[in-house]
């Protein structure tokens, strides 16, 4: 369970690439490595991966640039 605080923010992103489980942990192991990330969750079935953030240390671009940096693509 996390901590929401008011500058907590939800994202979702929908991914390209993540096709198996490895490719699941590598993505949350990306995204929760950053300073700000509270939690990270994907879902293999959808191709998401949604993220709970502290909004007044990381930006959206910071996230994506970790998923990407992991190999994979962040769709619009």
């Amino acid at each position: 369970m996390i901590t929401v605080t008011r500058s907590t923010e939800r994202l979702l992103f929908r991914v390209e690439g993540m096709s198996c489980e490895q490719c699941r942990k590598k993505i949350e192991m990306a995204v929760n490595a950053l300073p700000g990330v509270k939690e990270a969750r994907t879902s293999l079935d959808k191709k998401e991966v949604e993220v709970f953030f502290d909004s007044g240390r990381l930006r959206r671009e910071e996230l994506e640039k970790a998923i990407t940096g992991a190999g994979y693509k962040v769709l619009d």
